[in-house]
């Protein structure tokens, strides 16, 4: 391993540790004020979303992983950290499965999204970060990218935070730009509140999807996302 890469796993390591006291911290906090002076502290809510479910595998890797597994992984892992540091967290799944009612007519897929779009509505105050891997013919292009909602501003914001801790903590030779989402992403095409998708990674390319289907490697894509969300809400506060 060159020194690049050792200081790249140092400064991680201790950006992983600082994550988990402040989180631990922010908990303790949140108790102490619930407790001692009954004051109920409303903040917004984080909807995170794990793309793809049940019958919908979403893209196959070229090491053969599936998609929604992986999305579903990293989705929990954050699920755990916010909600250790007292933040507000609604899953749109949190299991293996497709968001559509058998009893109604139509698409199963657009029954999905459609009930992705009403889950991320359903709070005034949220907003929605949707967890995706990305795939393409050539198995050359690799890195995460963050994909932003055009139906309100804070979208952009948000997804400039994760996109610039991807750079900073996860992938330091990550040149990617944030994109405003067009038709093709239908939740955030759809959605008026906040709301962003990020690519974790391409597992269309062999060293990217041997990386995502490592546990310690999603758990730094998780951290990193958590990171963003944490510093978007110190933001709004």
């Amino acid at each position: 391993m060159n020194i690049r890469a050792l200081w790249a796993t140092f400064k991680f390591a201790v950006f992983t540790v600082l994550l988990i006291l402040c989180a631990l911290l922010l908990h303790g906090l949140s108790r102490e004020i619930d407790i001692r002076t009954a004051v109920v502290y409303t903040a917004p809510t984080v909807v995170i979303d794990a793309g793809h479910g049940g019958e919908d595998g979403g893209a196959v890797g070229i090491n053969g992983c599936i998609e929604k597994e992986l999305n579903l992984d990293i989705a929990l892992i954050l699920r755990d950290l916010l909600t250790a540091s007292g933040v507000n967290v609604k899953m749109t799944r949190s299991e293996d499965i497709m968001l559509y009612d058998a009893a109604t007519p139509g698409k199963k897929k657009i029954q999905d999204l459609k009930k992705r779009v009403e889950i991320g509505e359903e709070n005034e105050d949220s907003f929605t970060v949707s967890i995706h891997m990305n795939t393409y013919p050539s198995s050359k292009y690799s890195g995460a990218q963050v994909y932003y909602s055009p139906n309100h501003p804070d979208s952009k914001a948000l997804a400039e935070t994760v996109q610039g801790n991807i750079k900073a903590y996860l992938q330091p030779d990550n040149t990617r730009q944030i994109k405003e989402a067009t038709s093709a992403i239908y939740l955030l095409h759809n959605i008026k509140n906040p709301a962003i998708l990020i690519e974790c990674g391409f597992i269309s390319n062999q060293s990217e999807a041997e990386l995502l289907c490592r546990d310690d490697y999603r758990h730094k894509v998780a951290l990193t996302i958590y990171s963003a969300v944490i510093d978007h809400l110190n933001k709004e506060v």
